[in-house]
């Protein structure tokens, strides 16, 4: 019996292999094979040359999202650095590069607030330096993050009411775009003072996971927070999960090995048995993420 999670990674590792972005072109269309081109330029490595982030929705269906990062050369072409697939950015949200090679990621919530995103082109890779969850549409109060600082500020009230807190951060994971949701609503797991950096690494994956329901059914949504306790360190996590009803018993774990700073190994178990029938069994799939992309097979 072929699982909902296989099936749907089946479905993934074909969309992966789709070719949506060119190696090198001199124009955004030239270079993307998306529909729904969407792309800003600006100067991320600060060479003096304009580059590129661009993306679309996936050429045979509207709900899956695919991004990438273009450095420009002096001989007017556009070169692939990194490209993402199925990132859950809204067709709606709209993205900038200011002046200072900054990208800003901008999302408006319906009658809750905007979730903003900033990534700055270090360290080969584009780190989240900052960002901002306002919710005074719908709870009064916003969080303005800086990374770089390590520090954050809650803003509650309007006008000359509003009082602000300032917070400091504990142990950072890894914040580079593609390694967690570009929502902050599924982001609390990083304020965490418990829990080192390592820890909160592998919750981002596993958010990235729940956003793309990429889990079966029995592993709950983030929104609930008691469902599952992840356990382990030193490179090895993994949760639980064990449900019974009167005919029905489901056992899941999902394992995460770290193989470098980049690469986790991923192991997920899936046991059943229905009292009332023949059927059960055992099942497992296993697949890695690979500095910010799921790899299958």
């Amino acid at each position: 019996m072929k699982t909902f999670f296989t099936t749907v990674l089946c479905a993934l590792t074909i969309a992966a292999n789709a070719q949506y972005f060119k190696d090198k072109g001199k124009t955004p269309q030239a270079v993307c094979m998306a529909k729904d081109l969407m792309y800003v330029e600006g100067d991320f490595n600060k060479d003096g040359i304009n580059d590129l982030f661009l993306g679309g929705t996936d050429i045979h269906t509207a709900f899956t999202y695919h991004y990438a990062f273009y450095f420009g050369n002096a001989d007017g072409n556009y070169n692939l650095i990194k490209d993402f697939y199925n990132i859950s950015i809204p067709p709606t949200a709209k993205f900038s590069i200011n002046d200072k090679g900054v990208l800003r990621i901008q999302d408006d919530l319906d009658d809750i607030g905007s979730d903003i995103f900033l990534f700055r082109y270090q360290d080969d890779g584009f780190y989240l330096i900052g960002g901002k969850k306002d919710r005074h549409m719908s709870d009064n109060y916003d969080y303005s993050y800086n990374f770089s600082t390590k520090k954050y500020i809650k803003t509650t009230g309007e006008g000359k009411k509003a009082a602000t807190e300032t917070l400091k951060m504990s142990a950072l994971p890894t914040l580079k775009f593609g390694w967690f949701p570009l929502r902050w609503d599924m982001l609390e797991y990083i304020f965490d003072d418990k829990k080192d950096s390592e820890y909160k690494t592998v919750m981002g994956i596993i958010r990235l996971l729940q956003e793309k329901n990429m889990l079966h059914p029995e592993f709950c949504d983030y929104y609930n927070e008691n469902c599952f306790e992840l356990e382990g360190g030193n490179g090895v996590y993994h949760f639980n999960i064990e449900q019974k009803e009167m005919e029905t018993f489901r056992h899941e774990t999902l394992e995460f090995t770290k193989k470098s700073d980049d690469v986790w190994d991923i192991e997920q178990y899936y046991e059943y048995d229905d009292y009332d029938s023949i059927s059960g069994g055992t099942e497992s799939d296993s697949f890695s993420f690979e500095d910010g992309i799921f790899v299958f097979g």
